[in-house]
């Protein structure tokens, strides 16, 4: 009876994972080409898709969580994007302050 019953949960995640491919297949040019609006980096931008995948398959997207997967996966990468350029514009910041102090203190 256990037996049956992984045999069953196997089942539905092998079904679950094919329709995640499928998924992936049909949405991840469309995201990528959505991710390039904000980032000129196609490296960065296809690593900001796969992380909007990675997080939609480490929510369980077939417990009812989520409503629309296609509207999740697009705010996902927008949100990825965003973090990025948040990120890149902190770090530019403190590079021009770092170079600033160094030229008005001068470097011993």
């Amino acid at each position: 009876m256990e037996k049956k019953g992984r045999e069953n949960r196997k089942f539905q995640g092998d079904s679950e994972m094919i329709l995640l491919e499928h998924i992936f297949k049909q949405l991840h040019a469309p995201l990528f080409f959505y991710a390039l609006k904000f980032i000129d980096d196609k490296e960065v931008a296809k690593d900001l898709v796969q992380d909007a995948f990675l997080t939609l398959m480490n929510k369980k997207p077939f417990s009812g969580e989520i409503m629309n997967l296609n509207s999740y996966l697009y705010i996902c990468v927008r949100n990825n994007c965003m973090n990025y350029l948040n990120h890149k514009a902190i770090e530019n910041s403190f590079q021009k302050e770092t170079a600033q102090f160094l030229i008005e203190n001068g470097t011993d």
